[in-house]
């Protein structure tokens, strides 16, 4: 018998619809409650206990290897302006911080950090002042705050100039004397989001409201111009947006009816460019003169098409002296070409890998010298850095090296879900490797938020390098599930909503698939997810507890009625519905709701659910709630875990808690395999 810790029931019914709903972890959602802090420290010290008890699997020694192995030092979001270089640049435990390169792209020294910031906070990318030198707006999160923020840090005078709290996107403007950045207010009672776009002046320090969006929706995005003009893309949904232009005396344009997505690109030869899925699921690239910024719907009606939809998605898209840079994903996968300003290709530009993901920001940018930065990696690549030129569009690596990786695999397989649409998973294996029926099989999945899940080296959960883990004669699934943008708009459509069980059909259709095809068995398959993933991971165990043997879920959604009293419950309800706005979408978030579908005496798989304390997205009671009825009800055959990261945010902890939560996970993996090998 297991003895896990004890954890009171108290009964809370609620009525919904004319239907009861027993939720007897209800208290658990006041995180600083005595009772809530004492159920937590006696949750930690059960899993830390339960690994204490099988040393045949350290979690100390697994400690001591990703510390030995982990390669500090790696760049992303390289930038340059004003003749400087900055990064972000990757320390151990998942900590980042800024750097400042030389002309050759080497560190010279930090310009900040998480200690000169008072360990207060994570950061996570950099923006130069495009006219300023040293002069930097850097994103992180405050330990604890809802929402991101902005740190204005003078590296001159070493001095930290402002935080800009809340905030959920930001852009410098182009003369560098201001920043515009966007917030939001929850309303709750009249179930809104209230959001505001501001411009913080860099001489002053004051801020000043732009405009104030009264309808929910989940966030804006904003883009300065020059002369104190805006463009503004209002999230209605997350695939949804209303763009606006804000011109300098404050008047208001509507340039869409909020439907649809568009992104705004850049301007060239006054033309103002902007990717958009309207008309095309698959999205192609529109413009407007200067002239018609301030005509009502001039996107909806006077756009002209620069570049037409083709059957791959178009992810990014950016102006260079010979036209338009666009990147497109085909299957998930980057490919990148040379159009010219009538949409025409020039020529294709090569990747180093063909199922890969080359990082670009939406709008491809170029720097005050000529170069566009961008990063590369695939399931056999490692996060590379490189630096094209602008005119010639050559590329040279920045950072990273090669692998000879002839003794490994990597093919898509298609295969229909249970409605009969095609769906996609990426199977990396040793090239030499049969189906033989007990393969050890590691699965990642999303399927959310337009989100598109692209090739990376490893798992996004459990920290598995995906070429070592297929060196153990052993294969790893990437699995492209509705939900996300992979397949365009409606793509995501099929799994939000009303759909979105069709995410979590997807994944169980390509695990059944992988045992039909005789390459497993269900106890040697692996799930992992977080956030709308860990949902996914939930969701999944409680729907087909036969079909997994090891289910990790991080910093998971699993109670989806009362979500919508959340901080961000008004943001998330434009993805998942709102559960008390209908009776049918009540019935149909009931009925996947992970939280509410544990079926006692159950036999699930062995579970791993990690939430943090600090999570600024989903609230820790959801990860909380979801393993004690877990512990309570299911049968005791398997071990269910939870570990709460005292200082974790959204993500998997950073420094000594980031490598204790890997470790952890890593060693739960290879028990939960040997025990059901």
């Amino acid at each position: 018998m297991r003895n896990y810790p004890a954890v009171p029931v108290k009964n809370v019914i609620d009525t919904y619809f004319g239907i009861p709903l027993d939720d007897p972890y209800r208290y658990l959602e006041n995180a600083t409650d005595s009772e809530t802090l004492a159920i937590v420290a006696a949750e930690n010290d059960y899993t830390r206990h339960f690994f204490e008890a099988h040393p045949e699997v350290s979690v100390t020694e697994r400690e001591k290897q990703l510390r030995a192995r982990e390669k500090t030092g790696q760049l992303s979001g390289i930038q340059e302006a004003c003749g400087l270089r900055c990064a972000m640049r990757a320390m151990p435990g998942s900590i980042h911080d800024v750097v400042a390169l030389d002309e050759n792209f080497q560190v010279e020294r930090v310009i900040l950090n998480e200690e000169m910031m008072g360990n207060r906070l994570h950061l996570y990318s950099v923006d130069p002042n495009p006219t300023r030198p040293g002069i930097y707006a850097v994103m992180g999160v405050l330990h604890g705050h809802p929402r991101c923020c902005v740190v204005v840090w003078d590296d001159v005078n070493r001095r930290e100039i402002a935080i800009l709290d809340g905030t959920f996107g930001f852009e410098w403007a182009p003369d560098g004397a201001s920043i515009v950045y966007s917030d939001a207010e929850v309303d709750a009672a009249h179930n809104r989001n209230i959001n505001f776009v501001r411009r913080w002046q860099l001489d002053t320090g004051a801020t000043e409201v732009l405009y104030t969006h009264e309808e929910n929706a989940a966030f804006i995005y904003s883009h300065p111009l020059p002369g104190g003009a805006c463009l503004c893309e209002v999230l209605c949904t997350y695939d949804d947006l209303m763009v606006l232009y804000i011109a300098p005396d404050g008047s208001v344009t509507r340039l869409t009816d909020g439907k649809c997505n568009y992104g705004f690109i850049g301007e060239k030869d006054g033309l103002y460019a902007f990717k958009t899925n309207a008309g095309a699921p698959m999205s192609r690239l529109i413009a407007i003169r200067a002239d018609q910024l301030t005509q009502e719907g001039a996107l909806l009606k006077d756009a002209t098409v620069l570049v037409e939809e083709c059957d791959a998605i178009l992810a990014a898209a950016g102006f260079v002296p010979e036209g338009v840079l666009a990147l497109y994903e085909r299957d998930a996968a980057s490919e990148l070409a040379l159009l010219d300003m009538n949409g025409c290709k020039l020529r294709d530009i090569p990747l180093p890998d063909r199922y890969g993901t080359a990082s670009f920001e939406a709008a491809i940018r170029t720097s005050d010298a000529g170069r566009i930065f961008y990063g590369f990696e695939s399931f056999t690549m490692k996060p590379s850095q490189f630096v094209m030129d602008a005119k010639t569009l050559a590329s040279n690596l920045v950072q990273g090296e090669a692998e000879d990786v002839s003794d490994i695999t990597v093919e898509q397989c298609f295969l229909p879900a249970r409605d009969g649409q095609r769906i996609l998973a990426y199977l990396v294996r040793p090239r030499d490797l049969q189906p033989n029926g007990h393969t050890p099989v590691l699965m990642y999945g999303y399927g959310g938020y337009a989100a598109s899940s692209n090739p990376w080296p490893e798992d996004m959960v459990t920290g598995h390098n995906v070429v070592e883990w297929v060196r153990q004669g052993r294969i790893y699934v990437h699995c492209i599930l509705r939900g996300g943008m992979e397949y365009g708009t409606a793509w995501h459509e099929a799994a939000m909503g009303l759909s979105k069980k069709n995410a979590f059909y997807d994944f169980i259709d390509i695990a059944q698939y992988l045992v039909d095809q005789g390459w497993t068995k269900p106890g040697q398959i692996v799930a992992t997810g977080l956030s709308n993933g860990g949902l996914l991971m939930t969701a999944i165990t409680t729907m087909r507890p036969d079909l997994f043997g090891v289910v990790i879920a991080s910093v998971p959604h699993t109670d989806m009625i009362r979500f919508r009293n959340d901080d961000r419950g008004m943001m998330y309800i434009t993805e998942y519905g709102d559960p008390t706005g209908s009776e049918e979408m009540f019935r149909y978030m009931l009925s996947y709701s992970p939280y509410y579908n544990i079926k006692p005496g159950t036999v699930y798989p062995w579970m791993y659910i990690q939430t943090g304390e600090m999570d600024n997205n989903v609230p820790p009671y959801h990860g909380k709630k979801f393993a004690v009825r877990m512990q309570h009800d299911a049968d005791e055959a398997h071990p269910v875990l939870l570990q709460v990261l005292a200082h974790g945010s959204h993500d998997r902890g950073v420094g000594d808690e980031y490598y204790l939560n890997i470790a952890q996970m890593q060693a739960f993996v290879e028990l939960g395999l040997q025990a059901q090998a």
